[in-house]
């Protein structure tokens, strides 16, 4: 299965992987959460990066952070091989909750990384945009009901 590091600004990381937990109702396997402290520089992330790297079971790697060229995501890509590490940046709680169902089904990082990435997009979603839609198409003004 491959390794998944979170790295994200604080507190994002923890607060990702405990929403999923409390979801989910169990922890991640071959998963750890690191929260990047604003006090500390950008070489002591760095070495906390690699020391938590080194911790993780996985010969393959997928490391997803917050925010595209943020300094968890700029320090990602110092760590990315492709076809071993590789990086996917736009963290969201969709994602996470699809993360145990995707790492099952794509045997390496290779497949995991554009099928995480797709599952965070698609998770994206202009409420506002889709309830106009529905009542363009169906001729309502009532907010349709939700599946109990």
């Amino acid at each position: 299965m491959v390794s998944v590091l979170l790295v994200t600004h604080s507190p994002l990381a923890n607060a990702l992987s405990e929403a999923a937990r409390w979801i989910l109702g169990r922890e991640f396997e071959d998963f750890h959460a690191l929260d990047l402290d604003p006090a500390a520089s950008p070489q002591e992330h760095l070495s906390e990066l690699e020391r938590t790297l080194s911790r993780l079971d996985g010969e393959q790697v997928l490391i997803l952070t917050d925010l595209f060229g943020g300094t968890p995501h700029n320090l990602a890509l110092t760590q990315l091989e492709p076809g071993r590490v590789e990086v996917v940046s736009g963290a969201n709680l969709p994602m996470m909750l699809a993360l145990d169902g995707l790492r099952k089904e794509c045997s390496t990082v290779a497949e995991l990384a554009p099928a995480i990435a797709k599952k965070g997009r698609h998770a994206v979603v202009d409420a506002g945009g889709s309830l106009k839609r529905h009542r363009h198409e169906f001729g309502t003004g009532e907010i349709p009901a939700l599946d109990p």
